[in-house]
């Protein structure tokens, strides 16, 4: 194998798969998770594509010719393997935040993927001549099937109300008056009878809540917490008639945070996710324009946490 621009396709194309068209799925699948907008994301997406070819050329200079025709159809099956683990076998993994997951919902999943990849990892070895000759079809073939999951991820994305480019700022998060202050904290996710257990069990605590209103029957009018929210502030419920980032857009056009602004309040936000609330100096105060490279570099490396996390076998995946 002489030529190496095939080999330089099926490594740039595993890259990519890892660090370029999975990062971009994710990326426009959780518009509501990430603070950066997809649009100014695609800045960084770039720029690492431009990277990864441009190190792909100088590996596939680098690695001799001999040793090419043993690592092409390690890369041409790998990219197979990769596409089928990101976007097919995919489990149920519950809350992804760093610790162990859960699989005891995916072991037919974990035989099934350790299956193919056993069963990849030996065509590539005794069938390397004919993968060989196939490599570029196979490739096609794959690349086409990776660029088909963005052109759909891409058709459903919400690009009109994702394309702010306004960034909440934390300043002077800590900073209050020395007249009145009002705090509301919305505890999001928070069991609520765990609270009734801690206030009964020890009943020193009510003391440092003077003042303090607990409605421990209180239920959310949504079982997500953006549609939820709205109603706290505007009255308005989500009805599901428009997409839910109009929704939050419009609703707080004329709510309590208006009128205090409007009152010449500070009033600020500071919201676990910032498109939890419309990001609009119309209803806080702490906003700052452009976002920063650092949310949009700290954005893209959780989506490439994600994919690398998609790419591996289940057997590879750090499970409890």
């Amino acid at each position: 194998m002489k030529h190496p621009k095939t080999f330089f396709f099926a490594l740039s194309l595993l890259l990519s798969q890892l660090m370029i068209f999975f990062p971009m799925i994710s990326w426009t699948q959780n518009q509501f998770n990430l603070d950066t907008p997809f649009i100014e994301g695609l800045v960084i997406v770039m720029t690492m594509l431009a990277a990864l070819l441009t190190l792909s050329a100088i590996i596939t200079w680098l690695i001799p010719v001999f040793l090419r025709k043993y690592l092409l159809p390690i890369l041409v099956i790998l990219t197979v393997l990769v596409f089928l683990q990101q976007n097919i076998l995919v489990g149920e993994y519950g809350m992804i935040d760093g610790n162990s997951l859960s699989f005891e919902d995916a072991r037919l999943l974990t035989w099934l993927d350790s299956i193919l990849w056993c069963m990849g990892i030996v065509c590539a070895i005794f069938l390397r001549r004919y993968i060989t000759q196939k490599a570029v079809t196979i490739l096609t073939f794959s690349g086409l099937a990776s660029v088909a999951v963005i052109v759909t991820a891409l058709i459903t994305y919400d690009f009109k109300s994702n394309q702010s480019s306004y960034s909440i700022s934390e300043k002077d998060k800590f900073s209050f008056s020395t007249e009145k202050n009002v705090l509301v904290f919305l505890l999001d996710a928070f069991q609520s009878d765990l609270f009734t257990q801690f206030i009964e069990d020890e009943p020193t605590l009510k003391e440092h809540f003077n003042g303090f209103t607990y409605y421990p029957n209180t239920t959310a009018v949504f079982s997500k917490t953006y549609p939820t929210i709205p109603l706290l502030f505007t009255g308005k419920v989500y009805k599901k008639e428009q997409p839910i980032k109009e929704f939050l857009t419009t609703s707080y056009q004329d709510s309590l945070l208006t009128d205090l602004v409007d009152a010449d309040w500070h009033v600020e936000a500071y919201p676990y996710k910032k498109h939890l609330l419309p990001v609009d100096k119309n209803i806080m105060t702490n906003v700052t324009k452009d976002t920063g490279w650092a949310e949009i570099v700290a954005d893209y490396l959780q989506t490439l946490d994600l994919s690398l996390l998609r790419s591996v076998p289940h057997t590879m995946k750090p499970k409890s």
